[in-house]
């Protein structure tokens, strides 16, 4: 199966790792196509191992790098991933009964 593993950090670099090792072809994607981190991961984990952009999981399959889903049927591209803000705590704390 091909996957793609977006982050280069611990989490990342330990799934993408047991994913190569149960034979899966994984692509570890970052912010920029040169990542240190990612390269030295390829180059660690070995057949089955790649690196890109993460802006090409949002690329049709088999489409050629650089591209992006086509609109959807209203003409609009697809929207930006929305970032994250704070997490608001639980009432009463995470230790509330």
């Amino acid at each position: 199966m091909r996957i793609g593993v977006l982050g280069t950090g611990g989490v990342g670099r330990t799934i993408a790792t047991k994913l190569v090792e149960l034979g899966h072809e994984v692509t570890m994607g970052s912010r920029t196509h040169d990542n240190e981190s990612a390269a030295e991961w390829v180059a660690s984990a070995g057949a089955g191992a790649a690196q890109g952009p993460a802006g090409a999981a949002n690329a049709p399959q088999g489409a050629p790098p650089g591209a992006q889903r086509p609109p959807d049927q209203t003409g609009r591209p697809p929207p930006p991933n929305p970032t994250p803000g704070p997490v608001p705590p639980a009432p009463g704390g995470m230790m509330a009964r």
